[in-house]
C-alpha cells in the first residue's frame, strides 16, 4: 500500500520521538543523581537504548520508519527516494528528536535541578546530608575529563594539531600546567568559570555568578558546603582528638547534629563546628535529606533576597588560631578546585543526556569514526531487511521476518555497534538523534546547563550524512551482487534504527 509524503512525514516524526523520550531517557538515567537507575551501567543504557527502536519499528515499519537522515540519504542515493522525500522525511526526524528530548526532560525535570558536590570525604558523611555526587562511571559516560588534550574548542587548527598529537611517539609526555587541569572544559565567556583555576586566587564571592537563572540558591549553598569541608578537612589533620575519630562524620560532625556546637581542641580554646555564625554543619544535617534548598540556604544564614552575594561575599571561614595559613591556602584552593570540577561534570552530563560528546577531542578521528560508525550501521540494516527477498512473495514465512525477526535482529545490531563501536564518541550515527536534542538542550531552561557546544556538532551532524552516501553506494554493488539483475528498487529499505 502506497502512503502519501504527509502521511510518512508523521510516520517518522512519531517514532523518532518515541526514539529519543524512551532512549535518552535510558541516558538520564544513568547520568542524573538521586535517579533509581544512577550509574546503571554502560551495559544496560546502551542495551535500552538500542531496543527504543523496537516499538518505532513494529508500528511505524510498513509505513515509514527509517528513523535516520543518514538512511533517506543512502536511499535517495541507490534511488528509492527522492530529493523531496529525502528532505521532508529528514526534516521530520529532527522535529520528532526535539520534541523527544523535551518530553524525557519533563519526565525527569526535578533530578536536574542538582547540587553539584565532590564525593563524601567518608561514608558517613552520605547519611548526614544528600548529596547530588556522580559515581565514576557515569563521569566515564559524560566524557568528563581534566586533559588539556581533550579540550571541546572552535579552533579552526585544532583538527591539524589533533591529528598530529595522536600520531605522534607514545614517549612524548602529558604536559600539563595546574591552571590547565580544571580550567580546560570551562568556557570563556561564561563568568562563573573565568575564575576556575587550581592555583590561581579564588576571586571576590560578590562577582561569583549564579550556575543558571533563578539558581542563586544553588551557587550560595554550595560556596557554604565548600567552606564546610575545608574546615572539617583542616580539623582533622590538626586536631587529634578529630583525627582520633578516624575524621568521621560520628564524631564531631555527628554531635553537631546532636545540639553540641562546640568543640575544644588541643590549644585549649572552644571552637565552633560551624563556620557561619552557628554550625553550618549542623543546620544542613537537621535539615535532613529531603529539606527543600530553600530551607537550607535560611538555615545558612541566608535570609529574604537582598542583598545575599553581598552577605556571602563578607562570610568567611573562621578557622581555629594555630592553623599554619599556607595549609588553609592550598585546603581552600583544593576545595575551590573540587567544587568547581562537580560543577563541570554536572554540565558534561547534562549534555551528554541530550548529545554526543567525544570521550577524547580530536575532530578528525570523531569523523572518520562517525562515517565507519554510520557506515557500518546503515549497511547492516539494509541487508538484514534485503534477506527478505529471499522468501517467495506472500508466503507466511516472509511476512513473519518482515514483521518480526529482521525488527529484532536490527535492534540486536544497534546495541552491538553502540557497545563495540561507541567508545570513542558516543555513537550517534545519525544527525536527527544529537542535533535535534541539542537545539533542546540550548533552549529548554536547565538548571547549571552549560555550554551546548555547538562546535562538535558539525561532526555528528555532517560525518553520518558522508557515511550514507557511502552506504549507498556499497548498497548498489552488494545488490547487484546478491541479485544480479534485480536493480535498485528491488527492495523495501524502509527503515533503519
Amino acid at each position: 500500500m502506497a502512503y502519501s509524503l504527509g502521511i510518512r512525514c508523521l510516520a517518522e516524526f512519531l517514532g523518532m520521538m518515541i526514539v529519543i523520550y524512551t532512549g535518552e531517557a535510558a541516558l538520564a538515567n544513568e547520568l542524573l543523581p538521586s535517579t533509581k537507575g544512577h550509574a546503571m551501567g554502560w551495559g544496560w543504557t546502551v542495551f535500552t537504548f538500542g531496543f527504543a527502536f523496537l516499538a518505532p519499528l513494529h508500528i511505524f515499519g510498513k509505513v515509514s520508519a527509517k528513523l535516520n537522515p543518514a538512511m533517506c540519504l543512502a536511499q535517495w542515493v541507490w534511488g528509492n527516494l527522492t530529493g523531496v522525500d529525502f528532505v521532508c522525511l529528514s526534516l521530520a526526524e529532527f522535529a520528532g528528536a526535539f520534541v523527544g528530548a523535551v518530553l524525557h526532560w519533563i519526565h525527569f525535570l526535578p533530578h536536574y535541578k542538582t547540587l553539584p558536590e565532590p564525593a563524601a570525604l567518608d561514608k558517613d558523611d552520605n547519611l548526614l546530608r544528600r548529596r547530588d555526587v556522580m559515581k565514576e562511571s557515569a563521569l566515564q559516560i559524560a566524557s568528563y575529563a581534566t586533559r588539556p588534550d581533550r579540550k571541546v574548542t572552535s579552533n579552526p587548527l585544532n583538527p591539524l594539531r589533533h591529528t598530529l598529537y595522536y600520531l605522534r611517539s607514545s614517549d612524548v609526555i602529558h604536559e600539563e600546567t595546574p591552571s590547565q587541569v580544571l580550567s580546560e572544559y570551562y568556557h570563556m565567556r561564561d563568568p562563573l568559570h573565568r575564575r576556575a583555576s587550581v592555583t590561581g586566587p579564588a576571586g571576590s564571592e560578590a562577582h561569583v555568578q549564579p550556575l543558571a537563572r533563578k539558581t542563586i540558591q544553588v551557587a550560595d549553598l554550595q560556596r557554604h558546603l565548600r567552606d564546610a569541608h575545608v574546615e572539617k578537612v583542616l580539623r582533622q589533620r590538626t586536631c587529634p582528638k578529630c583525627h582520633s575519630g578516624a575524621g568521621s562524620s560520628s564524631g564531631n560532625f555527628a554531635a553537631a547534629a546532636a545540639g553540641d556546637d562546640t568543640h575544644v581542641h588541643s590549644d585549649g580554646g572552644q571552637r565552633h563546628v560551624g563556620s557561619f555564625g552557628r554550625s553550618f554543619s549542623a543546620d544542613v544535617d537537621r535539615a535532613g535529606a529531603g529539606a527543600p534548598a530553600g530551607m537550607v540556604v535560611e538555615l545558612a544564614g541566608l535570609q529574604g533576597n537582598g542583598g545575599r552575594e553581598e552577605q556571602s561575599s563578607k562570610r568567611d571561614v573562621r578557622f581555629a588560631d594555630g592553623f599554619d595559613s599556607n595549609t588553609i591556602t592550598a585546603e581552600k584552593q583544593r576545595a575551590n578546585a573540587l567544587y568547581q570540577a562537580a560543577v563541570v561534570a554536572d554540565q558534561n552530563a547534562k549534555l551528554s543526556i541530550f548529545a554526543t560528546r567525544p570521550a577524547i577531542y580530536s575532530p578528525l578521528y570523531n569523523f572518520i569514526t562517525e562515517v565507519m560508525g554510520t557506515v557500518a550501521l546503515l549497511l547492516l540494516v539494509l541487508l538484514i531487511e534485503m534477506q527478505a527477498r529471499r522468501f517467495p512473495e506472500g508466503s507466511d514465512v516472509k511476512l513473519f521476518y518482515e514483521v518480526g525477526i529482521q525488527y529484532f535482529l536490527i535492534c540486536q545490531v544497534i546495541v552491538v555497534l553502540i557497545a563495540g563501536l561507541g567508545g570513542p564518541t558516543a555513537y550517534a550515527a545519525n544527525p536527527a538523534r544529537d542535533l535535534g536534542p541539542r537545539l533542546a538542550h540550548a533552549l529548554l531552561p536547565i538548571p547549571g546547563k552549560g555550554s551546548s557546544e555547538w562546535s562538535y556538532a558539525w561532526i555528528p551532524g555532517f560525518a553520518p550524512l558522508v557515511g550514507g552516501v557511502i552506504a549507498g553506494v556499497l548498497y548498489i554493488a552488494i545488490e547487484e551482487m546478491q541479485f544480479p539483475g534485480g536493480g535498485t528498487k528491488g527492495g523495501g529499505g524502509n527503515f533503519v534504527g
